[in-house]
């Protein structure tokens, strides 16, 4: 014999798909969040990298042409 469909098993299961869904939307916006938070970290690395490679080359040719100017002198 057939069970009868009872209309409130329904209603609660369609509501408990709705927020298994809106959870999952929150975990995933959370997970896009944190991707979009290292990602912005990872460049400003990159920037402060690049930038200490220039000093250190500006440096490296200050020091150079003093050693040619000494060199000149002596």
């Amino acid at each position: 014999m057939p069970r009868p469909i009872n209309p409130t098993s329904r209603r609660h299961q369609a509501g408990m798909s709705l927020i298994m869904g809106l959870l999952f939307l929150a975990l995933l916006s959370l997970l896009g969040l944190a991707g979009m938070s290292v990602s912005s970290l990872e460049e400003r690395m990159a920037g402060n990298t690049q930038d200490r490679t220039l000093a250190f080359n500006a440096a490296e040719t200050a020091l150079r042409d003093c050693e040619s100017v000494l060199q000149g002198a002596s």
